[in-house]
């Protein structure tokens, strides 16, 4: 994840999402027991927008 200036001119965070670079909206965790410095991720949810074609794009990846 990276923080950068926009074409807008305003700061957004820039991760990649299904391996296109996208300005990221929202990052979910879905925790599933173990304890709070060590808790079990089932999954992580990334929802953005695409910075060519502004898109929207969500990726679902298992750690």
């Amino acid at each position: 994840m990276q923080l950068m200036k926009g074409t807008d001119h305003l700061f957004h965070v820039y991760d990649q999402v299904n391996g296109k670079q996208a300005i990221l909206l929202s990052i979910y965790l879905e925790i599933n027991g173990g304890s709070l410095f060590s808790p079990h991720i089932d999954y992580i949810m990334t929802k953005g927008f695409d910075k060519e074609t502004g898109a929207a794009v969500t990726e679902k990846t298992k750690p």
